[in-house]
Order: structure tokens, then C-alpha cells, then sequence
């Protein structure tokens, strides 16, 4: 870049210049005080003309930290340029912070963790962070979650200021959201009277009455300022809400004005900053004139006389950028056509493709776009590079490398494999056309040879990566390949370490198919699109459906996010929606132009087909299509899923011997590929088979392998929904099985709890009932106090019934008397009492007969931590630990429904008070498992202290002083149990005292 394209970049990284007229509000720059001393985020929300960056410029100098501004544009939308930037004013703040961003593009690392990594670079370092003119940016996914990335990993001794013009909705959990970012918003930035006063004498208007504009414009400091409340297009009382703005800068300021000047400002108003050198390069060669001419106006832009370089107000810029689409056609060209050149010129070269496409320059475009577009796909700004290529014409694409090489990468990202492999033939042909053609390195060796693999061409991906030097991103490609091939010797043990670049993407795909679901959910973030989706997949198997749907929603458009959605949806018992969604993907599905994908949409249509319409026709025929794609049956993946599939049509079908044979195939193949995610599930229709032929000990062989795996992978939730399939195999293994506290009984009291449950998965509920302190009502995470505390027992209760209510039933629930009138008038204090939270009161229906919930799903702390209790019966091990460990912090903050005196509350608090324990008891089970004995002690002797007739706690206490070596305790912790139970009257069951025998020994 040359030093005037630097010097233009680092006018972004400072402060907008306050002329001496710009008089401070101690009011506003207080507040922005607190916020900042209370909250890591400060957002900063108002419209155009408000004040906001103003208000920040002047509260910066009162702070005791280091400030650094960064001016976003709409090429920060591009996610890895955004990193670039935020780096670059980080600093330039402080040139002791390391640079981070270019060495993890290097490695090829995701834009969230590299974020990550430099919120981390900032250390200790107080320092505070501006973003302007952030709404340039709110609508890319990719540039709010970098942000979001760098605020969430950020130290804590540094701050965020987000200024906008639109809400930035960051990706942060609702706990992260209410820690860490405060808000100023359009009333907190509102003139009073004597603001207005200061400002119009410090700009020399006497002559307005300060009381009258504010009552005008509401006190939206443009309107105050340049007067656009005294145009007749003003809205009154508006403020800035109708940008009057836009009206008033054309009558009051751009009319006044020559009409040479007024043609200078916009055509000029393509440019960032004007100066006579760069408004020559337009062809105004007396730029400097017209520019010191405008100096002695009065004109919302901020300009520096000594060296006549003018930057308009944004609001003022887009005003003219707005008149300067007015031009003709060919005026517009031409204007672009030199500013795309000087940006070139200026070493901005993105930036000057994107000028000199929109000037319909191509040819020079794809000029300068060859000598960029790799550094921009190395850093992952995919949709740059794919928004260049559909502007450039085919037959320069496909005589350069650099682009053909942007090609294959952005087809890789899409999932359009097709397209990606025939660039890879270009490539290839590009490579060995001559002495001079392209080194093609690792990182394309790699991309090409998959695109190949998806597309059933394995032998020319066997060749490629036969004939490439040996690294770690090709090793890694050789064996993704390889562990997928029914005759290839690469194995799961044989997985390389993960690379920290984008590669690991295709290794997180592996480890999902091996069901290595725990591994898969301790990764870091990843803006992956191959890593979001396989923890999409991990969190589906382990049954943490709800989080499963939030990772669903964010996902990509692509083919694979399609399938695993529908998989989703028909583990939330959603059949008709997973149908639809495979539906609604065909396109996507054709775009991918690979046999693979289609094959595994016919394995989901046969699972589909299978497990809610019992249509062993139908699956049958999928199962048949899937043997026609030529390299089906050289895919471990693929014959496993045909085994297991056939194995299931021959038992519905009672044809056992069959089932028999394809089963143990199924298991066999599975076993010896370590390969889990469909092994619980095939062990139990196994299982079924073979104890109809009477095989009884294979039978509970399989059985035993089923839930041997289901705790290798820490999830009940795929055996429990073969198990739901086919019950008798449970009852079979619990009546063999003597140990009160063995796995298979542990087992039987999940299904139970689950069977308990709601079965279906809601959608997110934004209405929650909120029945510990405090109590109230939280509407989209926010809380609202509600006048009676019968209100909150009435939404409690149609929360625990669905949302619906018998009339009758409610009133003898929660008041005295079915027939008494204060009963009946209390009920309808209590909905007014909600209604008057919601606009027009539409929200709550009471007729004759029932009392009805409308607006949307109301749940409520105790529906919530039910559901969450199922979830962590549904894991095992460390995740259920983890699980357990945070919702006891949730529902341990203090009594259930205090003060409420109906009986159904009484109950209920009984109710809840046995959940706390269920789940504090689980928690202490899952610590013993993982080995953590402090922990589980602890919690175990809480659970007896809540109930001390819970005999499996005794027992458990029993293991933990064994595990410690001691055994006087054990013993002492029998004679507890047996005291306890003999007030029942009871005595230890004879698991209790076997359980002594064994422990003693």
C-alpha cells in the first residue's frame, strides 16, 4: 500500500476531530462513564444525527485508559478483513501487543477462534475499544461473530464501545449478554433545554429558542443544530425518527450552494476523504479551490484547513452518495472507473476491484483481483472471492490459477464438489501445460483430492495424493479418505492430531462418524462450517436436542446442514418437518453434484421410512437406490448403514434369521472400524434377532455391547431410542440383572424419568415464568415484576399444563373454593395483572370452561429444569457432571414459589424440592464416575440430608469412603442407613448388603 492509501487507512483508526464549537454534555459523558465502569460492552444505539459519536469522542479523554477508534465500512462485512483492521488500531494504540492475525491466516485458523486469540493478545492492558458506524457491518454473520468472539474472550481490564445506527445482535448466551453489555440508546442522547442552550450559542444562534427546538425535534441533535425542524418537511416531535435530515440538507444547504460546488460534493462523494490530489484523480484539477471555498461554509463535514482534506458527516455522505446515483449512467461510470484506478493506485486493491466491477471495467478488475484473491481465501473471505468470480467472465477464470484456485476453494465452502472438481481438472491441465505452469501446493493437493472423493472418482484422488509430497494437511486428507474405505487399512487409531487450520474441519466430520460426540462438543468455537455441523451432529446423538436446535438455526444453507437438521428433527419426534426439510433441500442437494450426498439422503429417507411409518417397502427401495451409485459399496460408512437398515426391514418384516445375518454384519463392520455412532442401536436390534432364534446368551451379548458403547460415548439417548423400539430387550436384561445400582438398572430409571418427561423438544420459549427469586415473568430475557403473586402461581400452573387449563380445575387448585366469588374475582385480578404486561392484553383467554395461554410457549423454571434433568440423565461421565454442576447453580438460588400458600403450591414445592435432589444425587453419582470423590462426597451428603431414607445415596456414600480407603466409614455409613430406614420401618435392601460384603473384602 502507498503512503497515501496508509495515510487514508489510518484515518480510520482515530477519533473524529471536534471543532471548538463542539461544547462537552457532562450528562452524557457521565453516563458513558458508569456504563463502561459496570459493563465490558458498551452499545452505543441511536439514529443518524443523534450525537452518539460525538457523545464517545468527548467521554474518551475522561477515562483512565488507553482509547483506540476503528470507523468500520461495508468491507469489513468480510469477516478475516475485519481481524485485520481491529489488529491494525489495537496496535497502533500499543505496538507491545503481538501481532496474532496474519500467523493464525497462515495456519489457515477460523475467524472465531482467530479472534479469540487476539482479545487474548491484549492482556492485562486497560484499554478501551471504539467500533463506529458499526451498522456497516450488522448484517454480516461472519463480522458479528468475530466481534462476538473478541468481546467474549476479551480480558477483563479492557472495554468495547459499539457505536450504531441498528441494534448489533451479538452471538452471546443470555447470561453473557446481561454481564457484560450495557446500552445508550436515543432518550439517553436527547438534548434537555440547556444543552440545546450551550450547543446554539457555541455555533452563533441566538436567534432560536432552545425550548421550541427541543419540543420540535425532540431533542435529536441534528435537527437542532442545522435547523431542519424549521423545514416544511419536518415532522414535529419526530426527532430524528423520519430523518428529516434528508429533506433539510437538500432545500437548506445544497441549494444554497453554486452549482459547481454542488457537482464537486457529489462527485466526490465516492471517496472516503477528499483532497486536491485525490479530486484530481476525478478530474477536478482545481480541486484545492473548490475545497477552500467550501471551508468558509457552514457544511456538516469535518475539515482540516491546513491541508484542505475534507471527510463529510456520514449521514451527509450518504445524502450525496444518494444524489450521485442520480447521474447518468456513463457520469457514474466514469467517476468510478478513475476512482477504482487511484485506489490501485493507492495499493487498495480490494477495494479498487470492487470499484472498477461496479464501473463494468472487468478486464482490469480481474487484473488486479488475480494478484489478491488467495490472500483473501486464506483468510477465509469466501463470499468476497465468490461475489468476484461471478462478476468475471468464464474464460479468464479458467486461464488463471489463482482464480481457478478461488474457485475450487469458495466450491469446497459451498459444498458444490462438482464444480470444485472441475476446477481441480483445470488445475491440474493449468499445471502441465508447460515449464511455466503453477506449483500447485499441499493446501490445493488436498482440496482437489476430496473434491474427487465426493464426487466417487477415488482413484483420481488415490493418484493425487500418491503423487504428493507428504505433510500434515495431506496425511490428514489421506486419512479422511482412507478411514472411509471398506478396503483401505487406514483405521479410527490411526487419526492425526488436529492442525489448528481449516482442515480439521474434515476430521471433526470423522470424529462425528465414529460417534466421538464428547471430543467433538470440547473443541473450541469454530466459524468452520464443517466444525459447527459436526457438533450439530455430537449434540443430536447425546440428546441435548434443545442446544442442538440453537446450533441448527445458526448452521449453514449447505447440503450437510440440511441433513443433519433433518436427522435433528426426527430425534425431537418431528417426523413431517424432517421429511420437509430433506424436501426443501433437493436443490441444494443437486448443487453439491456428489454420489455421496446422495447416498446419504437416501439412508435418512430409509431411517425416515423405517422408524415412524414402519414402511419396509419404501426404506427397501432407498436401500436399493443406494447400491446403484457406483462407489457405494466401497464406503464403510455407506455398507454399515445397509447392513443395519436391512437388519431392521427383516425384523419387522419377522423374517429373524435375515435380521440375524445383516445385523452381525452391521455390528461386525462397526466394531472393527471402531466406528460408534450407529453401533447402540444396531446392538440392540441384534440383540432382538437373536433372541428370536433362541440364541439367548447372543442375545445378551448384544445387549451388553449396546450399553458398553452408549457409556464409551457418554449418551443413554441413542440405546434409549432403540430400546423405545424394541422394550423387551430392556426387560429381559433387568430381570437378569441383581445389582440394585448396576448400569442397566441406572438405565431403566433414565427411560423412566424420560418417560416422565414432555416428550417433544418446544421451540425456544421466550415467555418464562420465573417461580424462585424473583419471581415474575422474563419475555425475551428480560424481567418483568408482576403486581400479585397470585399471578405468578396462575402462570405456574399453565406452564405445568401445557399452557391450558381446566377452569374449574385451576380455581380448586389455586384458591379456596370452586364456587366462591372471591375465588372467581381473584382469578380475574390475576390475569389483569398479566395482561397489563402485554400490548393490548392479548396473551391470556378465559372462557366457561378453560383457561388458555396465547402468545407463543410459556414454560417456567421448574418446566425448564425438568427438561434439563432428563437431558443429563440422557449422558453420562464428565458431561453429566458439567450438566448436573450448572443446574444445581440454577435452581439453588432459593425457595420454590416462597409465600405462595395454595395447596397446589405446597405440593408442588414438594415436587421441586425432590428435583433438586434427584438432580444434586445424579451430580454426585456422575463425580464419583469421574473419579472427582471431594466433590461427590460432598453432594452425596447434601442428598442425605435432604432425605435420608434414600438408601442408593447410603450406598454411593459406601463406595466413595471405600474408594478412600476407608473402611471404618463404610461400615459406620451401613449402621446410618439402617438407623434411617428403621424409622420408615425398613431394613437395607440385600444390594445394601451385598454392597458391604464387597466393600469389605
Amino acid at each position: 500500500m502507498t503512503d497515501q492509501g496508509m495515510r487514508l487507512v489510518a484515518a480510520r483508526l482515530r477519533p473524529p476531530h471536534l471543532g471548538d464549537d463542539v461544547r462537552p454534555r457532562q450528562r452524557v459523558i457521565d453516563l458513558i462513564h458508569d456504563r463502561l465502569s459496570a459493563h465490558t460492552v458498551l452499545m452505543v444505539t441511536a439514529t443518524a444525527g443523534s450525537g452518539k459519536t460525538t457523545a464517545v469522542a468527548q467521554a474518551l479523554p475522561g477515562l483512565d485508559r488507553l482509547s483506540c477508534w476503528l470507523r468500520l465500512d461495508v468491507s469489513e462485512r468480510a469477516a478475516g478483513r475485519l481481524l485485520i483492521y481491529l489488529e491494525a488500531v489495537l496496535r497502533a494504540t500499543d505496538g507491545s501487543i503481538p501481532p496474532v492475525v496474519e500467523a493464525a491466516f497462515g495456519d489457515e485458523v477460523g475467524h472465531v477462534e482467530t479472534a479469540a486469540l487476539l482479545a487474548e493478545a491484549v492482556g492485562p492492558r486497560r484499554l478501551v475499544i471504539v467500533l463506529d458506524e458499526a451498522e456497516k457491518v450488522v448484517a454480516s454473520a461472519g463480522a458479528r461473530a468475530v466481534l462476538s468472539s473478541f468481546i467474549r474472550h476479551l480480558p477483563g481490564g479492557a472495554r468495547v464501545v459499539v457505536i450504531s445506527r441498528v441494534e448489533m445482535q451479538l452471538l452471546l448466551s443470555r447470561e453473557e449478554l446481561g454481564g457484560l453489555v450495557g446500552t445508550v440508546v436515543e432518550q439517553d442522547l436527547a438534548f434537555t433545554v440547556d444543552e440545546a442552550r450551550e450547543a446554539l450559542e457555541a455555533i452563533s444562534r441566538p436567534e432560536v429558542d432552545p425550548q421550541v427546538a427541543v419540543a420540535a425535534t425532540g431533542g435529536w441533535a441534528a435537527g437542532i443544530l442545522f435547523g431542519s425542524w424549521t423545514s416544511e418537511q419536518h415532522v414535529h416531535g419526530t426527532g430524528g425518527e423520519v430523518d428529516p435530515l434528508h429533506s433539510y440538507l437538500s432545500t437548506e444547504i445544497m441549494s444554497g450552494l453554486p452549482g459547481r460546488l454542488r457537482s464537486f460534493l457529489i462527485s466526490t462523494s465516492v471517496l472516503t476523504e477528499v483532497t486536491p490530489a485525490r479530486a484530481a484523480a476525478l478530474g477536478f484539477n482545481d480541486g484545492g479551490t473548490l475545497l477552500a471555498e467550501l471551508a468558509e461554509m457552514h457544511l456538516p463535514v469535518e475539515l482540516d484547513h491546513q491541508s484542505l482534506s475534507m471527510r463529510a458527516h456520514p449521514r451527509f455522505r450518504e445524502y450525496l452518495l444518494s444524489r450521485f446515483l442520480e447521474l447518468g449512467h456513463a457520469d457514474q461510470q466514469t467517476i468510478r472507473q478513475a476512482h477504482g484506478d487511484l485506489l490501485a493506485d493507492e495499493g487498495q486493491i480490494e477495494d479498487a476491484v470492487d470499484e472498477l466491477i461496479a464501473a463494468g471495467d472487468v478486464a482490469r478488475a480481474e487484473d488486479l483481483a488475480k494478484t489478491v484473491i488467495l490472500d483473501v481465501t486464506r483468510r477465509l473471505d469466501l463470499d468476497v472471492a465468490d461475489r468476484w468470480l461471478a462478476a468475471f467472465r468464464r474464460w479468464r477464470v479458467e486461464e488463471s490459477p489463482e482464480l481457478t484456485a478461488a474457485q475450487m476453494l469458495v466450491a469446497l465452502e459451498r459444498e458444490e464438489y462438482g464444480a470444485g472438481a472441475e476446477a481441480a481438472d483445470r488445475m491440474l491441465r493449468l499445471a502441465g501445460s508447460s515449464t511455466g505452469g503453477p506449483t500447485i501446493d499441499s493446501r490445493m493437493l488436498g482440496v482437489m483430492a476430496w473434491c474427487y472423493f465426493l464426487v466417487g472418482r477415488l482413484d483420481d484422488a488415490g493418484r493425487l495424493l500418491d503423487s504428493a509430497p507428504s505433510d500434515a494437511r495431506i496425511d490428514v486428507i489421506r486419512f479422511c479418505i482412507g478411514v472411509e474405505l471398506i478396503n483401505d487399512p487406514t483405521h479410527y487409531r490411526d487419526r492425526p492430531a488436529d492442525s489448528g487450520t481449516e482442515i480439521d474441519g474434515l476430521l471433526a466430520r470423522v470424529d462425528l462418524a465414529h460417534g466421538r460426540f464428547e471430543q467433538l462438543l470440547h473443541r473450541s468455537p469454530s466459524a468452520m462450517t464443517a466444525v459447527r455441523l459436526s457438533r450439530l451432529g455430537a449434540l443430536t446423538g447425546l440428546g441435548r436436542l434443545e442446544e442442538a436446535l440453537a446450533v441448527a438455526g445458526e448452521s449453514s444453507h449447505g447440503w450437510t446442514g440440511t441433513r443433519l437438521t433433518a436427522e435433528l428433527l426426527a430425534e425431537c419426534g418431528r417426523p413431517e418437518d424432517a421429511w420437509a426439510a430433506l424436501i426443501d433441500g433437493r436443490d441444494r442437494l443437486a448443487r453439491t453434484d456428489a454420489p455421496l450426498f446422495r447416498i446419504f439422503a437416501l439412508l435418512t429417507e430409509a431411517m425416515l421410512a423405517l422408524r415412524f411409518q414402519k414402511d419396509p417397502a419404501q426404506a427397501a427401495a432407498a436401500l436399493r437406490a443406494v447400491e446403484r451409485e457406483p462407489t457405494a459399496l466401497d464406503r464403510v460408512r455407506v455398507v454399515e448403514q445397509l447392513e443395519l437398515w436391512r437388519g431392521l426391514i427383516a425384523l419387522l418384516e419377522e423374517r429373524e434369521h435375515d435380521a440375524v445375518a445383516h445385523l452381525r454384519e452391521a455390528v461386525g463392520l462397526m466394531r472393527r472400524w471402531d466406528r460408534r455412532l450407529f453401533l447402540p442401536t444396531a446392538a440392540v436390534y441384534l440383540s432382538e434377532a437373536e433372541w428370536r432364534v433362541n440364541n439367548e446368551s447372543g442375545a445378551d451379548d448384544a445387549a451388553d455391547l449396546a450399553l458398553s458403547v452408549s457409556r464409551q460415548i457418554g449418551s443413554m439417548h441413542l440405546i434409549g431410542r432403540a430400546l423405545a423400539e424394541f422394550p423387551a430387550v430392556l426387560s429381559r436384561r433387568l430381570d437378569a440383572e441383581v445389582d440394585s445400582d448396576g448400569p442397566w438398572r441406572d438405565l431403566g430409571r433414565t427411560l423412566l424419568v424420560q418417560a416422565e418427561m414432555r416428550p417433544d423438544v418446544p421451540d425456544a420459549a421466550l415467555i418464562r415464568v420465573r417461580e424462585t427469586p424473583p419471581l415474575g415473568l422474563e419475555i425475551g430475557g428480560r424481567f418483568h415484576e408482576l403486581k400479585l403473586l397470585k399471578t405468578v402461581e396462575l402462570l405456574s400452573y399453565l406452564a405445568m399444563s401445557g399452557g391450558s387449563a381446566l377452569r374449574a380445575e385451576l380455581i380448586g387448585a389455586l384458591f379456596e373454593s370452586k364456587s366462591d366469588k372471591a375465588a372467581q374475582a381473584y382469578l380475574r385480578m390475576a390475569v389483569s395483572a398479566v395482561r397489563e404486561v402485554f400490548p393490548g392484553g392479548q396473551c391470556i383467554e378465559v372462557d366457561a370452561e378453560r383457561v388458555t395461554w396465547t402468545f407463543g410457549e410459556l414454560t417456567s423454571d421448574f418446566v425448564e429444569a425438568q427438561s434439563a434433568y432428563r437431558r443429563l440423565r440422557d449422558v453420562n461421565g464428565r458431561q453429566r457432571l458439567e450438566l448436573a454442576q450448572r443446574l444445581l447453580a440454577e435452581v439453588t438460588g432459593g425457595e420454590f414459589l416462597a409465600s405462595a400458600r395454595s395447596m397446589w403450591a405446597i405440593g408442588q414445592r414438594a415436587v421441586w424440592q425432590d428435583l433438586v435432589v434427584d438432580i444434586r444425587f445424579a451430580a454426585a453419582e456422575a463425580a464419583f464416575a469421574a473419579n472427582q470423590l471431594g466433590v461427590a462426597h460432598v453432594l452425596v451428603r447434601e442428598v442425605l440430608a435432604a432425605d435420608r431414607y434414600r438408601e442408593r445415596a447410603w450406598r454411593l456414600a459406601m463406595r466413595i469412603a471405600a474408594a478412600v480407603g476407608d473402611g471404618d466409614r463404610v461400615i459406620s455409613l451401613f449402621r446410618q442407613c439402617e438407623k434411617a430406614l428403621a424409622e420408615v420401618p425398613a431394613v437395607p435392601s440385600g444390594s445394601t448388603r451385598r454392597l458391604l460384603d464387597d466393600l469389605r473384602v
